[in-house]
């Protein structure tokens, strides 16, 4: 991780102060419980604050000072474009840098890959640097994104297929045109709605899309990354779920998404992933 360019520099009262790029950020942290331990004038020294409920869509930016509405951000070799959305995100989720090096140390070279969920196309892009990946959103301005992120990082779109479609929706298509893929990697939101206003709910919704997605792996297949922030659907919720379609439990790997303040002992966990890696 470049920590020069990304850093926790303190969390507490429900919120984290974050450097990103050129910019000192505030954003929610609900289970940042405990209190801050860098002097309050640390904090007030921010560019920005967001206020609102991460991932609600009716949040605010609120700036102390003029600064561009986006910016390029160089992490792991890629190219990131960055701005401030109503969600309370930037466009890049540092939380997934793990999941990111494991995708790029195990697709299978001139591999294809399916993404969906896929969002700014973080995971997308790692793929690509050895693989063909397919990447579903149902946000065009999310596909238009991801897009750009591709450019920027210099990587051919030919190595990518963007669909802007409904993720279930896609994928029951794919089952009926017996296309396959080498792996798939999916960020589920707790709930969503598609292009077509599709209503998708984790809790609902989860196991037949796995069960969808199984029926596309190539007999090769090699990689199944399942990745969630939703509020109770822990790491050991996520390996259950693979394990009735990957009954070999060994080759499931599960955990938080963690991230570190800077020069100090706080884990902050930022969701949970599993991973099912054909041995």
């Amino acid at each position: 991780m470049e920590k020069e360019k990304y850093k926790i520099l303190d969390t507490g009262n429900g919120k984290k102060l974050e450097k990103i790029g050129p910019y000192l950020l505030v954003r929610p942290y609900s289970q940042a419980v405990w209190r801050t331990s860098l002097n309050e004038s640390v904090w007030k020294s921010r560019d920005g604050e967001f206020l609102g409920q991460l991932d609600g869509g009716n949040g605010r930016w609120v700036f102390d000072k003029k600064i561009s509405d986006d910016f390029v951000f160089k992490y792991s070799g890629m190219n990131f474009k960055c701005k401030f959305s109503d969600y309370g995100h930037v466009g890049i989720f540092f939380e997934q840098h793990d999941n990111w090096k494991w995708l790029e140390e195990n697709v299978i070279k001139g591999g294809h890959y399916l993404n969906l969920f896929a969002y700014t196309g973080g995971s997308s892009l790692f793929v690509s640097r050895h693989a063909k990946v397919t990447h579903v959103d149902s946000s065009n301005p999310v596909i238009k994104w991801a897009r750009t992120n591709f450019e920027l990082s210099g990587i051919s779109l030919n190595n990518a297929r963007f669909v802007l479609e409904d993720a279930a929706k896609f994928v029951q298509r794919e089952r009926k045109r017996n296309n396959q893929y080498d792996g798939i990697i999916m960020d589920p939101p707790t709930f969503g709605r598609g292009v077509k206003s599709e209503i998708w709910k984790i809790d609902r919704d989860i196991m037949n899309l796995i069960e969808n997605c199984k029926a596309l792996l190539t007999p090769r297949a090699n990689i199944f990354l399942l990745t969630s922030h939703t509020p109770g659907f822990t790491h050991q919720v996520l390996r259950n779920c693979l394990m009735d379609f990957f009954p070999d439990s060994n080759s499931i790997q599960s955990g938080d998404m963690i991230l570190h303040e800077d020069g100090k002992t706080r884990e902050l966990p930022c969701g949970s992933f599993a991973r099912w890696l054909k041995k």
